[in-house]
């Protein structure tokens, strides 16, 4: 009974100090367990990986935090398609127009992603147009205004 016990508080110790180990090394910790399991992920089901690359362009595009909120994604659509609007932009209209297709894609997306998601033949086709829309935001100069 004591031996039990004995290796039991080991364990403790042992898995304490582990944890302890990862919180001192904060965010970097985390991130590389999350990269470790999303590599799995991707290994197991590469239609998963699909489909997390879509939200994370998504996310990326309206440049929200993995976790928001439904209000959270509307705020940030309105302010980006307000800034980023064709007719906001004269002269600007390509870069524009393809910024403000991403940004309601990537909106319609985080709006129902179990719909859009579902549909395998629509995948290519919106990752294409999230990449489209993220290049032409960071090559994107802001307009003067007087």
């Amino acid at each position: 009974m004591v031996l039990r016990e004995s290796m039991m508080l080991r364990l403790f110790y042992i898995v304490a100090g582990t944890m302890a180990i990862g919180c001192a090394q904060g965010l970097a910790w985390d991130e590389d367990v999350e990269e470790q399991n999303h590599q799995a992920s991707e290994q197991n089901d590469p239609q998963a990986s699909k489909d997390e690359k879509i939200l994370r362009l998504c996310h990326e595009i309206l440049e929200i935090e993995r976790n928001a909120r439904p209000k959270e994604i509307k705020k940030a659509y309105g302010k980006l398609s307000q800034k980023y609007h064709p007719d906001k932009n004269p002269g600007k209209e390509p870069k524009a127009n393809t910024i403000t297709l991403a940004l309601n894609g990537a909106k319609e997306i985080l709006d129902n992603p179990e719909d859009v998601l579902s549909d395998d033949t629509t995948k290519k086709h919106d990752i294409e147009m999230l990449n489209a829309g993220l290049n032409a935001k960071k090559d994107w100069t802001p307009s003067r205004t007087r």
